[in-house]
């Protein structure tokens, strides 16, 4: 399939298809392995939509949460935006899996940046599946890592993309290993 073949909706479709999410998690899963030498096992939940006028209902539960995010461009002009949102506990995970095997401390900073690899592995499977699936570029930003309440993060950062995209794509993602598990809802939105 190539990308200036397909209109809006098709795109949408692709973009968030269990084919396109299956690859992806298991680019994602491969990365995690090869960099940490720790072997994963990935479980991707349903896709499920959520309206816009739903969202703030939806993920607003008054917990402080880290948010990843990330925007994705292609030839078309259409921006894809990743929104993955997970607990202080799961984000601890991530980021004692990955800076103890780099062999570093943890503080803040670390942790931080510890967070943005993880984001940048798991948005940068999901370009080059689409890359290979739509035989086009998709480009991603350097992610944004926010902690903060979940209300606030969805009011001021999903709600605004939301409102533009009509459409937000929602997926459970559990990541197990025996050094832990982290456990995320993967938004997917395009304006």
């Amino acid at each position: 399939m190539r990308l200036s073949d397909v209109g809006s909706k098709e795109l949408m479709l692709g973009i968030v298809s269990p084919e396109v999410s299956t690859r992806a998690y298991n680019e994602m899963r491969k990365c995690m392995e090869e960099l940490t030498g720790i072997k994963f096992e990935v479980d991707v939940g349903d896709h499920k939509k959520v309206k816009p006028e739903d969202v703030v209902m939806e993920f607003s539960r008054n917990n402080v949460v880290v948010a990843l995010y990330s925007r994705i461009d292609n030839e078309l002009g259409r921006v894809i935006h990743k929104v993955i949102l997970m607990d202080i506990n799961s984000a601890e995970v991530v980021g004692t899996i990955l800076l103890s095997k780099a062999g570093l401390d943890i503080s803040d900073e670390s942790m931080e940046d510890a967070l943005r690899e993880f984001a940048n592995i798991i948005i940068g499977a999901y370009a080059a599946v689409l890359s290979r699936f739509f035989n086009s570029r998709f480009e991603y930003s350097i992610p944004e890592v926010v902690v903060d309440y979940d209300t606030a993060i969805v009011t001021d950062l999903v709600l605004p993309i939301a409102e533009v995209s009509q459409e937000i794509v929602m997926h459970n993602v559990k990541i197990r290993s025996d050094e832990g598990s982290i456990s995320m809802e993967v938004l997917t939105m395009m304006s």
